[in-house]
């Protein structure tokens, strides 16, 4: 008896019914299908393969030959069989979803990206939603791969096919444009414009066609129309800059680049030009660019012990820890390690400055019949060959040392970097603003005077006097003040453009503000306070949106400087004034903080008090986790926990936080996929060192300090640290997880 009706659709994925497609090889499809239910992989290509003697080329019989070979590891066998498959039935659902998966994991994003838009072109429209869990895979695979842009791309095709119902897309798209990893210019929507004014009718069709294909995610047709397009009159400068951001989507960065680099040179200094250019310098190779290169010189050791005792006593020369002289070999033994530093060993005082930190400017690694100095030869090697034979003496033999080049660095890259040695015991927060005042400093004084390579080779100032890099130069001065965190206001921006020639960046008008048109990167140049009602809680809600926290804050801070705005707005009081007491406590202002913490409480509705109070209590202990140490955070955390033990919707939120700050980690159960185990060791470490005695983490108790669905046996289903209803072992009980 058939196992297919005759009169359903084709499981080889056609569109035609069963009967007048591939019934004619079920029996070698169902004596497969019976050797694989038993296990039976390898011997199950022997009834494919016959049945593919009979009826070459079979679209069933070759996907199912291909999914068995993929499961035995034959990879070029199942490349080939997809290939035999994708040339007989081009735009084969099943076959295009294997091959661009197979791409992706084995060739990278460009060739996974091209047989994914083959498959796509080749396919009726109707069919090309079945691809929305493809589109999110290689999403997904293209942000692992360093290719944020297309990979957003990906998931909004994904989120279009699928209706915006699948949550898993829906979240990861909306991780990736919070992501404050990636600039502004990654993150930026970025549009195709329409075919301008004064083109033929001719143009005008190719142009929306093009257009047309892009929408439908059909980007490499679209990219290739537009190329056609490009040569010519401005029409054509827009065709090169649609035809940049659709490479830009299918991963092409080296295309995408001299694309928009056309439009950017057709077009003159304009603030698209501009915004474009900074993106072109984030993503574009230097092929050219001067690096310098790592070395290691090494000398053969007479005396170790004496070695070791000049290099302890030498002031300007400091322990590290053990480190293998070549820390990509496994294989390789850990050694004594030593920074040589350029000035002497200072230690933890007040008042420190960027001057007085001595800077690492090499390593020493002294094995035990050789020693090897590592650092970069750009100027310093000599100097530090004179310094460390001197400092060594007899101990090593008056021999050149073995050169090796370990690896190279971009000269542009290592001027715009340090590398200091902080006294023990320095603060935090002394930390912080040192790096601070450093960076203003590269970016005042070292920058305009260093090779920069997208200004083919030349200073700022260079470029700046010869007067041929106007657009380079601007996106070059706004990529670095993005770069730089410079909340003091150490760097004068316009100085620094008046210096080089340019003018300041033009303001926004806020009365005629469109969020929609205006670059994410211009948003911090938003007077927040002068914005009408409206606009200001659009920016604030799309700043959150797109992870713009220091628009965000601006927003905020406007906003609470209009109380009937937050309610208009619907705005939670925790989430607003929550965000400035964090911020106020990250630029450790205990005082701001507090005092955001007790507006915020106070407007909190009298109705829901009681229920945000533990939120309010997570907030204080996350203050305090900022501003203060483990001895005064702790006990706070054990007050938590005390507090609101028993109450299960309050210890999910505590749970939840927890999480979020790294005192818990959740993994995936390997034993039940579906469930969660949770990993409370960091935590109970910061229990047991740091609050009341009284207090037991879950190794004092006995158990063990992960715990899992199978560890836990009576009590609530959520742990709690240090709570009596701690997971027992033997019993199998499912977790509960915040909001679920």
């Amino acid at each position: 008896m058939a196992s297919v009706d005759p009169y359903s659709p084709c499981p080889c994925g056609s569109g035609q019914k069963f009967k007048w497609c591939c019934q004619k090889v079920e029996s070698y499809a169902e004596r497969a299908q019976r050797m694989v239910d038993n296990g039976q992989f390898e011997s199950a290509l022997r009834p494919l393969a016959e049945g593919l003697a009979k009826v070459p080329d079979n679209p069933w019989l070759l996907l199912r030959k291909a999914l068995i070979e993929l499961h035995l590891n034959q990879l070029g066998p199942a490349r080939q069989s997809l290939e035999a498959l994708l040339k007989k039935t081009p735009g084969h659902p099943g076959g295009t979803i294997l091959m661009t998966r197979l791409a992706l994991e084995t060739e990278g994003p460009a060739a996974g990206i091209a047989s994914f838009q083959q498959g796509l072109s080749a396919m009726e429209p109707q069919q090309r939603p079945t691809l929305a869990p493809l589109a999110a895979f290689a999403g997904i695979s293209l942000v692992r791969a360093g290719f944020p842009i297309a990979a957003m791309k990906h998931l909004e095709l994904a989120q279009q096919w699928g209706g915006g119902k699948d949550e898993s897309t829906t979240s990861a798209l909306q991780s990736l444009r919070a992501s404050r990893d990636l600039s502004a210019w990654e993150k930026n929507p970025y549009r195709l414009w329409p075919p301008p004014q004064g083109v033929t009718d001719a143009f005008r069709e190719s142009f929306e066609r093009a257009i047309g294909w892009a929408e439908e995610g059909l980007w490499s047709s679209a990219a290739s129309a537009f190329e056609l397009l490009a040569a010519g009159s401005s029409a054509g400068a827009i065709a090169d800059r649609n035809r940049g951001l659709c490479c830009l989507w299918l991963a092409d960065h080296e295309a995408a680049v001299a694309a928009l680099r056309r439009f950017i040179a057709r077009t003159g200094p304009s603030l698209e030009a501009v915004d474009l250019e900074v993106l072109c310098q984030r993503i574009a190779a230097n092929p050219g660019e001067e690096t310098v290169e790592l070395v290691h010189l090494s000398w053969p050791i007479r005396n170790r012990d004496g070695l070791l005792a000049a290099l302890r006593a030498e002031p300007a020369c400091e322990p590290g820890p053990e480190r293998p002289i070549n820390p990509d070999d496994p294989d390789s033994s850990k050694v004594e390690h030593f920074f040589l530093l350029d000035r002497p060993k200072i230690e933890a005082r007040a008042g420190l400055t960027r001057r007085d930190i001595p800077v690492v400017e090499g390593e020493l690694l002294v094995a035990q019949d050789h020693v090897v100095l590592e650092t970069y030869d750009d100027g310093r090697l000599d100097r530090l060959i004179d310094r460390f034979t001197a400092l060594a003496r007899a101990n090593i033999p008056p021999a050149h040392p073995r050169t090796k080049v370990i690896g190279h660095e971009s000269r542009y890259h290592l001027a715009m970097s340090w590398r200091w040695n902080f006294p023990p015991g320095i603060a935090e927060v002394d930390v912080q603003r040192l790096n601070r005042e450093q960076s203003a400093y590269l970016a005042r004084e070292v920058w305009p005077a260093t090779p920069n390579p997208v200004l083919r080779g030349r200073t700022p100032l260079q470029a700046a006097q010869a007067g041929d890099a106007e657009t380079p130069l601007r996106a070059a001065v706004r990529l670095l003040e993005a770069s730089v965190d410079d909340p003091d206001g150490l760097v004068a921006w316009d100085q620094l453009r008046s210096r080089l020639g340019l003018p300041p960046e033009p303001a926004v008008a806020p009365e005629s503000l469109d969020l929609d048109r205006l670059h994410l990167s211009r948003w911090p140049l938003i007077p927040a306070e002068a914005l009408d009602d409206d606009r200001l809680l659009d920016l604030y809600h799309r700043a959150g949106h797109w992870g713009m926290r220091p628009v965000l804050i601006r927003a905020a801070r406007a906003i609470a400087a209009r109380p009937s705005l937050r309610i208009k707005g619907e705005i939670p009081p925790i989430a607003l004034f929550g965000a400035l007491a964090l911020d106020a406590a990250q630029r450790d202002d205990r005082t701001e903080a507090q005092d955001w913490m007790e507006r915020g409480r106070e407007a909190e509705p009298p109705s829901r008090q009681a229920s945000q109070a533990v939120l309010w209590d997570l907030l204080a202990l996350q203050i305090a986790m900022v501003l203060d140490e483990p001895e005064v955070w702790v006990p706070i955390l054990v007050g938590v926990l005390d507090r609101y033990r028993g109450n299960t919707d309050a210890m999910s939120a505590v749970l939840r936080r927890l999480i979020e700050l790294g005192l818990i980690r959740a993994t995936i159960d390997p034993k039940r996929r579906d469930q969660i185990e949770l990993d409370t060791r960091i935590l109970d470490e910061y229990l047991k060192r740091f609050g009341p005695r009284v207090a037991t983490t879950a190794a004092d108790r006995g158990g063990s300090p992960i715990w899992t669905p199978e560890a836990s046996r009576g009590g609530s289903s959520i742990w709690t640290p240090g709570s009596e209803a701690a997971p027992r072992p033997g019993e199998e009980r499912k977790i509960i997880l915040p909001g679920q």
